[in-house]
């Protein structure tokens, strides 16, 4: 990608980021899908989970860690039988509709699988075979012990007021995610990964990853709200509208995003 190409990619990433309005923003992600170019190429798949439908974020760590073993298929088997109020896990509307797309990403092709824990086990559920078959091109993503974010002034000065900023309590952030997502793409020795999120928040996730020294293809795709998510905020439009507009402002003041496209291999 020459120079004008990535000023032109890095103004409409500016655009989309701090445009008017975080949601329907679908022609101007169409545009950077398009000046991104082709995927043909990209090798592996980094999926960002979107809403929950059973636990809240200050328990969840709690609840899952003692279940998480090394084998996948274990692990996802111990989660399906978990009782959460006499029934299973749901891992929401919205993430059955990731692991949907991210199936049709994989066909044809021996690309690896990175996603949050959540759509690897809407997965499980919809095709606990197709899961086995894959398993060696599938990581899930688990949440660890703390926050591995870089914690700037800013930051450290705004985690007194906002608990989901303290690295103790250890909620699963966008950040987090794609750290982790970007260490096991190049343990696994990949390097052109297609970035595959709600429409809502695709676009500061691209620029979570651009700040890391990776380029991602965007991929876009209309994934449904869940109106039963325990994440309050991932319930409707207007109720994420209201938290990403601070959300974004926060991710540029703690230096955790770039619009400025990363060489791309």
């Amino acid at each position: 990608m020459n120079t004008i190409m990535k000023f032109r990619l890095c103004f409409f990433l500016f655009i989309c980021y701090l445009g008017p309005s975080p949601v329907n923003q679908r022609s101007y992600m169409e545009k950077l899908q398009k000046l991104m170019g082709p995927i043909d190429d990209c090798d592996c798949i980094f999926v960002q989970a979107f809403g929950r439908g059973d636990i809240a974020d200050e328990y969840l760590v709690e609840w899952l860690r003692p279940i998480i073993a090394d084998d996948l298929m274990l692990t996802l088997a111990r989660i399906r039988e978990a009782k959460i109020d006499g029934f299973g896990f749901n891992p929401g509307m919205s993430n059955f509709d990731l692991a949907e797309v991210s199936k049709e990403l994989m066909e044809g092709n021996e690309r690896l699988l990175i996603a949050q824990w959540e759509v690897v086990y809407a997965h499980y559920l919809v095709r606990p075979e197709w899961v086995e078959a894959n398993r060696r091109r599938i990581v899930a993503l688990w949440p660890g012990k703390k926050s591995i974010a870089k914690r700037n002034w800013f930051v450290r000065l705004s985690s007194k007021w906002l608990p989901e900023l303290d690295p103790e309590k250890r909620y699963y952030t966008t950040v987090d995610v794609k750290i982790d997502s970007v260490k096991v793409m190049r343990s696994r020795g990949k390097s052109r990964p297609i970035e595959l999120s709600h429409q809502n928040m695709a676009v500061r996730s691209l620029a979570i990853i651009f700040n890391l020294g990776v380029f991602a293809w965007l991929y876009y795709a209309w994934i449904a709200n869940d109106p039963k998510s325990v994440q309050r905020w991932t319930r409707s439009d207007e109720l994420w509208a209201k938290k990403e507009v601070f959300g974004r402002v926060f991710h540029i003041l703690a230096g955790w995003v770039s619009f400025w496209p990363p060489h791309s291999r």
